[in-house]
């Protein structure tokens, strides 16, 4: 798992001007969706990817012998602070069988969300959300891509 570091973080503030109300958006510049995290949903990818039987093993090592290599990078993370609302842009390449395979994803932590739930969402609950929104895009396209190579 990579990241290209784009993205940022901003938040919308009301800021007073002769009794009206100015809507504000306040940017950080850091990305969202760190190095930790990122770490992270690579472990819970990996898990998850032997726990269905996906694959027999996976690792992180690129000295060991593999058949498929999954390469996820990030290309932009946005974290919306007004509604805590990440929002992923990804690409994945697949290569080890006869064809490689690359598909970009656009993943919003909210998107199953009602009104409500969005406004009653935090930090770390749009986080896990957000990862598990990655978990059921990705994993079928892997799966995919290796029952491709197994000889039927």
């Amino acid at each position: 798992m990579t990241s290209s570091g784009l993205g940022d973080s901003n938040s919308t503030y009301l800021m007073p001007a002769g009794g009206t109300f100015i809507a504000m958006t306040k940017n950080s510049g850091q990305s969202p969706f760190d190095v930790k995290d990122q770490q992270e949903f690579s472990q819970s990818l990996r898990k998850e990817l032997v726990r269905l039987g996906v694959v027999k093993s996976a690792t992180t090592d690129a000295d060991e012998r593999t058949d498929i290599v999954a390469a996820v990078n990030i290309d932009r993370a946005v974290l919306k602070s007004d509604f805590v609302e990440y929002t992923l842009d990804i690409t994945m390449s697949i290569t080890g069988g006869k064809q490689p395979f690359r598909q970009h994803y656009h993943i919003v932590s909210s998107e199953k969300d009602s009104l409500w739930t969005k406004m009653n969402t935090n930090g770390a609950e749009a986080r896990e959300k957000l990862a598990q929104l990655m978990l059921e895009r990705l994993i079928p396209d892997i799966e995919a891509y290796a029952s491709a190579m197994t000889p039927q």
